[in-house]
């Protein structure tokens, strides 16, 4: 499990990075309410704010790409920013419990009633969402429980 909680941590980090970057981008953005302009009757698309242009696409192909830049409001980069580093900092805390009882983890369902193995199932529960990315070991999938 030492393997598993350090490359957490890498995860981690890397969401930790990310999420710094869209509140630095979600700072220096153009403030208010983004849109994008497309269509088969506007010589080129873009994104704009209350008139204002933010972006300009001169290829009618890119009408996608203007959706989708709208789509990214500010403010919106901002909360999920937010929500992604408070779920950062819990899932360290996480792990700071889990390394002071690590010894004691066993990943077998029908010894799941102590400290540790609660929060080894956790910390294995918590490296989940991350499964589809390098390193990640099939020994680390929690144990399915006794189905009814």
């Amino acid at each position: 499990m030492d393997e598993l909680v350090q490359w957490l941590h890498v995860r981690l980090a890397d969401d930790e990075a990310h999420a710094r970057k869209d509140l630095w981008a979600a700072d220096k953005a153009t403030p208010g309410r983004w849109r994008a302009r497309y269509g088969t009757n506007v010589a080129h698309s873009w994104v704009e704010t209350e008139s204002t242009p933010v972006l300009r696409l001169d290829a009618t192909e890119h009408e996608a790409d203007a959706l989708l830049v709208a789509r990214f409001q500010p403010e919106a980069v901002r909360k999920r920013a937010e929500e992604k580093l408070r779920e950062v900092d819990a899932k360290r805390q996480l792990l700071a419990a889990y390394t002071q009882v690590a010894a004691s983890d066993i990943n077998e369902w029908e010894y799941a009633n102590g400290y540790a193995n609660a929060l080894g199932m956790a910390v294995r529960l918590a490296a989940l969402p991350y499964a589809r990315r390098p390193g990640y070991q099939a020994s680390w999938r929690p144990e399915a429980g006794p189905t009814t």
